[in-house]
């Protein structure tokens, strides 16, 4: 099934779960869930908004745009090697299995962030801020963590 959509203006949610050859469009708010988990997706439009997207396990995600989001769930996207300068996430953070090696400088969490499962991933730079707790496991290639991040390393 092809799905595009089309929607325009403010949603309340979207579930969108397992749908191929998706698109979304370049503005698009939704003020609860947005939920494209497993789908073939390939980028998040810098005009998105949603209070928690969830785009677990979509293999073909390789970009994120600016996104505004309450929680970002983007654990097992095996392609994404990157996020924005700027990204601001008001919740918690999932990047969990993905190929990311670096995180943005000006990266900002406000709830909790998840680094479980990235060997790739090489350091937390200093001007990173989470509100949270980082949780970490799997992370080999990590050499520097700044003094002010609580870590949690989970086994």
């Amino acid at each position: 099934m092809d799905v595009i959509c089309g929607c325009k203006g403010v949603v309340d949610q979207m579930d969108l779960r397992w749908a191929s050859s998706l698109t979304l469009p370049d503005v698009l708010e939704v003020r609860g869930k947005l939920d494209v988990s497993g789908t073939d997706l390939v980028a998040l439009p810098d005009g998105l908004a949603a209070g928690y997207i969830d785009a677990r396990y979509c293999e073909n995600l390789s970009r994120i745009g600016s996104v505004k989001a309450g929680k970002l769930n983007l654990r097992g996207c095996v392609n994404l090697t990157g996020l924005p300068s700027g990204l601001k996430v008001a919740g918690d953070l999932d990047l969990s299995m993905t190929r990311i090696d670096r995180l943005p400088d000006d990266l900002e969490v406000d709830g909790d962030l998840f680094l479980l499962w990235m060997p790739g991933l090489t350091a937390i730079p200093d001007g990173v801020i989470v509100r949270g707790t980082v949780y970490l496991d799997r992370a080999h290639a990590l050499t520097r963590i700044p003094n002010h991040i609580r870590v949690v390393i989970t086994r």
